[in-house]
């Protein structure tokens, strides 16, 4: 009888050790990790933050990812790029040369924002499979800089990295 109690009480243990080991943590991210880049609130620098992307397909990974880069974040500390007084009219990504076409409200922001937004897009998107270069046009024009040059196709290494990391 004492060894029956005995093994019972030892099945208990164990069952109540699996049971606590499973409190306090958190379950494992799932799916594909991908660096998202966010402009931070003083609009000096663009901050990198871990996302997991869900979706399979490179088009559906697309979409996640610019779902990502429109949404703001709960922390305030840093912003979304689409998410900073323009929209973004609509996208198409065509043998990996994507292009986003965004409204004239793009064309107001600071020299300064204007590039972190660009560099936060980019450095973002040429991570996905299907997309190697990205361009933004803003209402189906091209897109020049502030010293009236054509800003054209970008990948991610046309940016310092200032990503608070470094």
């Amino acid at each position: 009888m004492k060894r029956v109690k005995k093994y019972v009480l030892t099945g208990m243990l164990l069952m109540l050790l699996a049971v606590l080991t499973g409190c306090g943590t958190r379950e494992p991210e799932t799916g594909k990790k991908i660096s998202v880049y966010y402009v931070n609130t003083a609009e000096t620098k663009v901050e990198v933050h871990d996302q997991y992307l869900n979706t399979k397909t490179p088009e559906e990974q697309l979409e996640e990812t610019m779902t990502f880069l429109s949404t703001t974040p709960e922390k305030l500390e840093y912003k979304a790029p689409f998410d900073m007084g323009f929209q973004v009219l609509d996208y198409e990504v065509e043998d990996g040369k994507l292009v986003i076409n965004v409204d004239k409200a793009y064309s107001e922001l600071s020299v300064t924002t204007e590039v972190l937004v660009r560099a936060a897009v980019v450095r973002t998107l040429t991570q996905l499979s299907n997309v190697k270069y990205v361009t933004i046009t803003v209402e189906g024009s091209q897109l020049y800089d502030n010293a009236g040059e054509l800003v054209g196709w970008m990948n991610a290494e046309q940016f310092i990295n200032n990503d608070g990391n470094e």
